[in-house]
């Protein structure tokens, strides 16, 4: 879902691989967002390797917000990694291979799609960090 820069080789390759169990569909209005949440178990996120910097990408705090555990697959030495890691909300690797992901999916099927617990440490996160309350907070805090 969406209009990213690899959207029509993915739709290409999916043909080509004659796979009948993808679906693709337009970006969707951000009101439409969290209805579609509420139908998902675990969000994806994917960076280019190539990135050399820090990066946490909306897609992961909109994720949080929902209660969303995730699966990241990100450059290395970012610090989404420690963040993901150290809060418990889901799976992360810099490993690219296609075999170590599933691995990685397998453990969230397993752990954590319907574990209350982990659904409750995203919100949490997303709430102590990210939140517009606790920016606005944050912002305050600067100025005393």
């Amino acid at each position: 879902m969406g209009r990213g820069n690899l959207l029509e080789s993915l739709k290409k390759e999916s043909k080509t691989r004659d796979l009948d169990n993808i679906l693709f569909f337009n970006e969707i209005d951000s009101e439409e967002i969290p209805t579609l949440y509420k139908q998902c178990h675990a969000g994806i996120i994917s960076l280019d390797q190539r990135h050399k910097t820090h990066n946490i990408p909306g897609k992961f705090l909109s994720y949080m917000q929902a209660g969303l555990p995730v699966l990241a697959v990100i450059n290395s030495g970012n610090e989404l990694e420690r963040i993901i890691n150290d809060n418990g909300v889901g799976r992360v690797t810099t490993n690219h291979s296609v075999e170590h992901l599933v691995s990685l999916v397998e453990e969230i099927i397993g752990s954590m799609m319907d574990n209350e617990s982990v659904k409750e440490k995203c919100k949490s996160l997303y709430n102590d960090y990210y939140s517009p309350k606790k920016t606005v907070e944050q912002i305050i805090d600067s100025f005393a």
